[in-house]
């Protein structure tokens, strides 16, 4: 109606343009932008989200020529310098250009050592990323989360105790910073200090915001998962379902449970048919409520995986074929996801190669632990084996966000990486992950096939030495 009555008003085609991209309408997406880019093509905001688009889609040249334009049009930004020294070390491997942008941007605004010091974490500096997080807490000493920056650049670097120092710090600072909370229970869930953890956690999930109630229930069901209990972490995601619907927050939790569900019937349980089941509720439930979650495209791609491991290769074959369909309607979200669905396809078929190179360029995109850990494991199926240890000693040090959120994953990395030592030769250090992994999950369901494997390998590799 805004856009009928006056069709110049750059504005209102651009919030179209938004809610469109909401409703998997992608082609009307990008129509609505261009028009509000051809209307205003001076706008900061536009500019900038028209960049993280091409930054999603692999034009990194085109999304670079526009964070140029956004720096040329307001110098004073340091915000656009951030976002572009993000594609830059990220995306295109360009560690000096980016280091550089951040330079800037902290001649504008101290804050911006905040950026600063993840990008030199990601390019691998510890010890210029902490030099960072330190320029920030001395700009800002009373802010809670420059304590919490510091405390990740030290997770991400594998030093648990100082990470909790920071973050208890954050805490002193302001004591409900859900932030660091999460953060502070998983370094505990880390150490299987479980009790501290749920301490944590429940401080979330009774917290006044309905929204954050639930984030805390869903942190607690990572406790059994992260020790191998999957009936108790099924039973406790049935109640954060229950207790999401009872808070009128059906949507989005409700599907993010029944996707865990669908993850755990399928990799672990091996109960494929359950599986399904759940990865078709997610559709159902999110049809008219946000049809283009990332939920959508990777429940499709689960069920693929799923009739996969079921022997039914047509039929997986038959359902990417109709996601890579659709991907013109969904846009960035279902590219990227379509990616992750593919690859595990072909990890399933065996063709590791394939999955490696689809995983590689997903890190390139976003380098958290779920996409690491998945590269890993291709490898090693690829019989790349020095790459495989690489990126799992890598990723076993790195105690991120994205770990806590995949548990089972973060666990059963040990187990892998053991594997990868054993098929590299190096006993030893083999026999030393299978016990960490059987560590953890001492008190995990009975009959779980990756315990069984491990104590035999482990068995069997003393025994020889």
């Amino acid at each position: 109606r805004a856009i009928e009555l006056n069709p110049g008003y750059f504005w209102a085609h651009f919030w179209y343009s938004q809610l469109l991209g909401d409703m998997a309408r992608y082609p009307d997406q990008i129509r609505e932008e261009d028009i509000a880019f051809e209307l205003n093509p001076m706008s900061i905001p536009l500019i900038s989200n028209r960049a993280g688009r091409k930054s999603q889609t692999f034009e990194w040249q085109e999304a670079e020529e526009l964070y140029q334009r956004l720096i040329e049009i307001e110098p004073n930004r340091y915000i656009s310098y951030i976002r572009y020294a993000y594609l830059l070390a990220q995306s295109m491997g360009r560690n000096e250009d980016a280091i550089r942008q951040c330079s800037l941007a902290v001649q504008i605004d101290k804050q911006a050592y905040n950026n600063m010091a993840y990008i030199y974490e990601w390019i691998g500096d510890f010890e210029k990323a902490l030099w960072a997080a330190n320029k920030y807490i001395e700009s800002t000493p009373d802010e809670h989360d420059a304590y919490d920056t510091r405390g990740d650049i030290f997770a991400l670097s594998g030093m648990l105790d100082s990470a909790i120092v920071s973050y208890e710090k954050a805490l002193e600072i302001k004591s409900d910073y859900v932030s660091s909370l999460w953060k502070l229970g998983n370094m505990h869930m880390f150490r299987q200090e479980y009790t501290k953890a749920e301490s944590l956690y429940q401080v979330l999930a009774s917290h006044p915001d309905k929204e954050t109630r639930a984030d805390g229930r869903l942190y607690l069901t990572q406790i059994p998962f992260h020790q191998g209990k999957f009936e108790t972490g099924l039973r406790m995601l049935d109640e954060l379902l229950d207790k999401a619907l009872a808070d009128s927050l059906g949507g989005f939790y409700q599907a993010y449970g029944t996707f865990k569900r669908g993850w755990i019937y399928q990799n672990y349980l091996d109960d494929q048919l359950s599986a399904i089941s759940e990865f078709e509720k997610v559709l159902k439930i999110l049809k008219d409520i946000e049809p283009n979650n990332w939920m959508v495209a990777m429940s499709r791609g689960r069920i693929a995986c799923s009739h996969v491991l079921s022997g039914d290769l047509d039929k997986a074959d038959q359902l990417l074929r109709d996601l890579e369909r659709d991907i013109k309607d969904y846009g960035p979200t279902a590219l990227n996801d379509y990616w992750m669905c593919v690859s595990l396809v072909e990890e399933q078929k065996r063709n590791f190669d394939t999955a490696a190179a689809c995983f590689e360029k997903l890190v390139r995109l976003d380098p958290v632990f779920v996409y690491r850990f998945f590269l890993a494991r291709s490898y090693f199926g690829a019989g790349r084996l020095d790459e495989a240890i690489a990126v799992f000693e890598k990723i076993i040090s790195r105690y991120e966000a994205n770990r806590a959120f995949w548990p089972t994953f973060g666990v059963t990395t040990y187990y892998y990486l053991g594997q990868t030592y054993e098929a590299a030769g190096r006993y030893d250090e083999a026999i030393a992950q299978y016990k960490t992994f059987l560590d953890i999950w001492k008190n995990a369901d009975e009959g779980l096939p990756s315990v069984e494997d491990a104590k035999a390998r482990l068995a069997r590799l003393r025994g020889g030495s």
